[in-house]
């Protein structure tokens, strides 16, 4: 007998392929029972590979970046599925402010607002509109445009990675990897935190969200702490040097972020001087 999913040789008393892993059973059984108790299996069972997957992401960062650079990839969910399980998350989430900057922050508080207002007061004088209609029109490009461009961050901080430990002499594929790990950490912590946030607002006495500041710390604290363990685990470096590179990893995390805000600005400023 030879099994329905690859083909490889079976013996009589094997109940799971030895080369694919699927249930002998599993290819002749064709009920609807069946379809339904196998998925429900999978998405229920605390060792199915997605829940291996966030609890792995969640309380052991690094550790899935190192091990699919080793070669452990069956166990666990593949990157870029986990990035996009955090960009879908973002997709049905309420927009987060920090990767969907309003035309005026973009024009008044980025650092690199002297390379955009020339450009903005160009386009309002010629086009005879008010900064109010302009600033509207963007914000629905950006609102468009916002969640579908999370993934240029990858390259970017797959950059400092690189940039921060090229003595591991590791390929920059491998860098992507721990910049879709850690990326797809820093949405779902974002949209968690944004939940809470949003919860104590809603509960607290008036709506005057006086409680919010105090989380607040937490909230930026919480990536930064992150980020020693996953350099650690990912890099495979010693704690001493996880810990003394956190904080360049941090900046160059927030360089690769200021150059997505301006790479996003670009082209949604873009989009509306040409529609």
């Amino acid at each position: 007998m030879n099994c329905r999913n690859c083909g490889a040789e079976l013996r009589s008393t094997d109940k799971f392929c030895p080369a694919c892993g699927q249930g002998v059973a599993e290819g002749l059984d064709r009920s609807f029972s069946h379809l339904l108790r196998a998925r429900l299996e999978e998405v229920t069972s605390v060792d199915s590979r997605f829940w291996r997957s966030i609890k792995a992401l969640i309380f052991s960062p690094g550790s899935l970046s190192r091990a699919f650079r080793e070669g452990r990839r069956r166990q666990f969910l593949s990157p870029i599925g986990i990035f996009l399980l955090g960009n879908l998350l973002y997709f049905l989430a309420p927009p987060l402010s920090d990767l969907q900057l309003p035309l005026s922050d973009q024009y008044e508080l980025q650092p690199y607002r002297v390379l955009i207002t020339g450009w903005v007061d160009h386009y309002i004088a010629q086009s005879g509109q008010s900064f109010e209609d302009v600033a509207r029109l963007y914000e629905l490009r950006i609102a468009e445009l916002a969640k579908v461009m999370v993934i240029f961050m990858v390259p970017l901080v797959a950059l400092v990675t690189q940039a921060l430990f090229l003595d591991r002499r590791l390929y920059y594929a491998d860098h992507v990897v721990i910049a879709l790990h850690y990326l797809a950490f820093v949405l779902i912590y974002l949209i968690s935190t944004s939940a809470v946030f949003s919860l104590i607002y809603w509960l607290a006495p008036d709506g005057d969200g006086r409680y919010l500041p105090r989380l607040v710390p937490v909230v930026l604290c919480g990536v930064l702490i992150y980020a020693a363990p996953m350099l650690k685990r990912a890099m495979d470096v010693s704690w001493w040097r996880a810990i003394l590179f956190t904080p360049l990893f941090v900046v160059g995390f927030f360089i690769a972020h200021l150059t997505y805000r301006l790479l996003q600005f670009t082209i949604g400023f873009t989009l509306v001087t040409i529609t």
